[in-house]
C-alpha cells in the first residue's frame, strides 16, 4: 500500500479545520441537497449554454450543425476524463491527505513537480486523445465521399 493512500485518522479538530453547521449532524437529505446546490447550478448554466449555442450554430446550416453534432460526444468525453475522472479523483486525494493533516502528501500530489500524479494523468490523457484524433481524423479524411 502506498504511502498516498494510507488513511490516518485525525486526532481531534483544530480552530483552522472547523467544520460547517449542520454537515455532520442534521438530516441528510437536506444537507446533500444544500452541498449540491452549487454543481446543479453550474449544470444548468452548461445545459444552457449548449442549447444557445445549438440555435447559433443552426443558423449556419445543416452542414455545420451536423459537424458540431458529429463532434459533441467526443468533446464532451474529453471534458469528463479532466474534469471528473483525473480532477475528481485528484481533488478526492488532496482532500482526504489534507482532512488527516498529511500536509506533504497532499503537496506530492499537485507539487510544482512535472513528475506529480495529477501532471502524469492528465497528460497522459492529452497524449491518448491527440494519437486517437489523429488517427480518426485520417480515417474520415480517407473516407469521405
Amino acid at each position: 500500500m502506498s504511502h498516498l493512500s494510507r488513511l490516518e485518522a485525525p486526532t481531534a479538530l483544530s480552530p483552522a479545520h472547523k467544520v460547517p453547521p449542520g454537515v455532520l449532524s442534521g438530516p441528510i437529505t437536506s444537507t446533500m441537497f444544500r452541498l449540491a446546490l452549487p454543481t446543479i447550478a453550474v449544470l444548468v448554466v452548461q445545459t444552457l449554454v449548449g442549447v444557445a449555442e445549438t440555435y447559433f450554430v443552426s443558423s449556419l446550416g445543416t452542414d455545420a450543425l451536423a459537424g458540431v453534432t458529429l463532434v459533441f460526444p467526443v468533446l464532451m468525453l474529453m471534458q469528463m476524463m479532466s474534469n471528473g475522472g483525473v480532477g475528481g479523483g485528484v481533488a478526492s486525494a488532496i482532500a482526504r491527505a489534507l482532512g488527516a493533516n498529511r500536509h506533504a502528501d497532499a503537496d506530492a500530489w499537485f507539487g510544482t513537480r512535472s513528475s506529480s500524479p495529477a501532471y502524469s494523468a492528465s497528460s497522459s490523457w492529452q497524449r491518448l486523445f491527440s494519437v486517437a484524433r489523429f488517427f480518426i481524423e485520417q480515417w474520415a479524411v480517407r473516407n469521405q465521399r
